[in-house]
């Protein structure tokens, strides 16, 4: 009798210890799918709210185009104001003024959609032809000009070059590829509606600190229909280049094609261009780290780019 009990205990035992064991790997299957679903809903809350901060961007865009100068005689000494306009189609609020790369102030100036401001300086600043001027919006739009455009005629000396960041596109070369047939690369301007197609652009790695960018799955190309906001992403399938495979490594200097193709990071599943005719504009958005001699740190970019027709 003694013996028939034990072994019923222990079976007892066992049974528990296997709903036990059920238990937790229900509850640890639970956390896990709960952390990887917040993780990728706060990506893609992130990912939408880069896209809406560019599309406030692409409307932006301000020019310095004249100057209060004091002079001696003929010779310019410094100047005490600078003349700011905004040819966006919304209002900017001005927020730094730099000069040669150092801060100088921040007037907090609003100016409106085709409309101008003078801009008074904390004292009057040296005139130096070679040094650069820079006044930035509250949303990172640059405006920048030499101080030797404000002597008269236009100088020699080119105007400085400006990008979005440590990846520079390259506008004019816009590409995609209809998989369904043999046309090969053309200008990615106007596509057929409907089309399963790849996505190309080319970059350089122009980062003033030289560093390798170390691109993501995650990276996308996203349509944006200008009817109703609806956004079609591509995301990133692979580098390339000179036509040949490449890591998703760009080193400083380097210049490369990026070819957009599936729905879904790494899914394998291809997206479409939406059925109806219209009008999209095009947003670039990278998602990485900066490789600096194996010290990693978080990169990301956004570039507002072009239109593209659906036809």
């Amino acid at each position: 009798m003694m013996t028939k009990k034990n072994s019923s205990s222990d079976r007892g035992n066992k049974g528990l210890s296997t709903v036990f064991g059920s238990v937790l790997f229900i509850i640890l299957f639970t956390v896990v799918a709960s952390a990887l679903f917040v993780a990728f809903f706060n990506f893609d809350k992130n990912t939408q709210t880069s896209v809406l901060l560019e599309e406030k961007r692409n409307q932006e865009k301000i020019a310095i185009d004249d100057a209060q100068l004091i002079k001696n005689g003929n010779e310019i000494v410094s100047f005490t104001a600078i003349h700011v306009t905004n040819f966006g189609s919304a209002t900017v609020q001005i927020r730094s003024i730099y000069i040669d790369n150092v801060w100088i102030d921040d007037p907090s100036i609003s100016i409106q959609a085709k409309e101008s401001s003078w801009i008074n300086l904390p004292s009057p600043n040296p005139f130096e032809p070679t040094s650069i001027i820079t006044v930035t919006t509250a949303n990172g739009v640059k405006g920048v000009v030499l101080e030797s455009s404000f002597m008269g005629p236009p100088q020699s000396t080119p105007p400085p070059e400006v990008s979005f960041g440590p990846l520079k596109l390259t506008y004019e070369d816009f590409k995609y590829n209809d998989t369904s047939s043999q046309l090969g690369w053309v200008d990615g301007w106007s596509v057929p509606r409907g089309t399963t197609l790849v996505w190309r652009i080319e970059v350089t790695n122009v980062d003033d600190k030289e560093r390798t960018i170390d691109l993501t799955q995650f990276s996308c190309l996203t349509l944006v229909s200008n009817d109703g906001g609806g956004q079609s992403p591509w995301y990133l399938k692979e580098i390339t280049k000179n036509g040949n495979p490449h890591s998703l490594s760009i080193a400083p200097g380097e210049t490369v094609n990026i070819l957009y193709q599936w729905k879904d990071p790494q899914s394998g599943n291809t997206q479409n261009i939406p059925n109806n005719v219209g009008r999209y504009r095009v947003f670039l958005t990278f998602f990485g780290y900066f490789n600096d001699q194996g010290t990693l740190q978080p990169y990301g970019q956004t570039i507002p780019f072009e239109g593209v027709i659906g036809t």
